[in-house]
Order: structure tokens, then C-alpha cells, then sequence
């Protein structure tokens, strides 16, 4: 990356000067603006030129990897549910293939514990996770959604849960916080 940089700012730099210093019939006071000018160009050059380095860089996916603290807040359910509370507790969060894994390790109920591991995918600072468990012989499910947003070691979202029963639906839904325990 320095060679390209260096010929840019090389190539420019001898351009500027082409077109703000090189006329000899120009008089000594305007050439020396010129030089003051092409300062400014210069500067602007480098500015304009990591800005867009920048805006390449964080055009990126997220890689939301690692262990996380986690508050759960604003619990709301509807359906003949009891309940849920808001808390706290910790996940880890695992790169799998293309995508990611969601491990609820603490502060969520798990019965059957497959129904704490979503997976899901991300793209730029936005992922997106969810599964769909089986989870009692008269033909229930429950699925776990979450939807987050990563600024550097904290993300923020919402999450929740439906479990559809042959005779009732359950709804849970709630705000969902990270931080980065690592």
C-alpha cells in the first residue's frame, strides 16, 4: 500500500506544481500564493484520499466473535404466556461456516438447551440470528430470534420468542443490550 501512496502523492504533488508554480510569466508574489495553493491542494488530496480509505475499510462485515455480557429489558408478551422478566446474563457469540452462533450461557431459560443456540448471519454492523426447536410431544415450537447492531465492543437490538402450541400462541419480545466481556 506505501507505493501506491507514495506515487499518488508524488504524481500530484508534481501536478500541482505544474499548474500553480510553473508559469514564469507569472510575477514573484502571485507564484508565492501559488505555492500557498498548492498546500492547500496537497492537504485537501490526502484528506479526500483517507476519507474514502476509511468509508472502504468500514464497509466491512462486523465479526461480532467473543464472549458478551447481556441485559434483557422491556419485556413484553402476549398470548396466554406468563410473563417474561428482563435480567441479565452472558452469551458467547462463534464464528460457523459463513455465518455465526448465538450460545445463551447464563440468565436464559434452556429447555431443551438447543433452544439457546441461534444462528444467523451479519452483514455490515446489522446480524441477525434465529432457530426453531421442538420442544414437547404435542407438537410445539419455540422460535428465538435476535437482531443486533455492533459499535465496536457493544451492540444493541432486540430480541424474541414464539412458541407455537396446535392450540395457542405465545409471544415475547424485548431489548436486547451486549457488551464485550473479553
Amino acid at each position: 500500500l506505501a507505493r501506491p501512496v507514495d506515487f499518488l502523492l508524488t504524481y500530484f504533488y508534481r501536478l500541482a506544481r505544474i499548474i500553480f508554480i510553473s508559469n514564469p510569466n507569472l510575477p514573484t508574489e502571485i507564484q508565492r500564493g501559488s505555492v500557498i495553493m498548492m498546500k492547500r491542494f496537497l492537504v485537501l488530496f490526502i484528506g479526500v484520499f483517507f476519507l474514502i480509505g476509511a468509508s472502504g475499510a468500514a464497509a466491512g462485515d462486523v465479526d461480532p466473535s467473543g464472549t458478551y455480557d447481556f441485559i434483557l429489558s422491556g419485556t413484553v408478551v402476549q398470548g396466554p404466556c406468563p410473563m417474561g422478566k428482563d435480567g441479565t446474563g452472558q452469551l458467547t457469540i462463534e464464528k460457523s461456516g459463513d455465518g455465526y452462533v448465538i450460545k445463551y450461557l447464563k440468565g436464559m431459560v434452556c429447555n431443551p438447551p438447543n433452544v439457546c443456540v441461534l444462528m444467523g448471519s451479519c452483514k455490515g454492523d446489522e446480524c441477525e440470528f434465529a432457530t426453531t426447536v421442538p420442544v414437547d410431544n404435542e407438537g410445539g415450537k419455540v422460535t428465538n430470534t435476535a437482531k443486533l447492531k455492533f459499535i465496536m465492543n457493544h451492540a444493541e437490538g432486540s430480541g424474541g420468542c414464539v412458541y407455537q402450541h396446535p392450540k395457542m400462541t405465545c409471544t415475547w419480545s424485548y431489548l436486547l443490550t451486549l457488551t464485550k466481556a473479553d
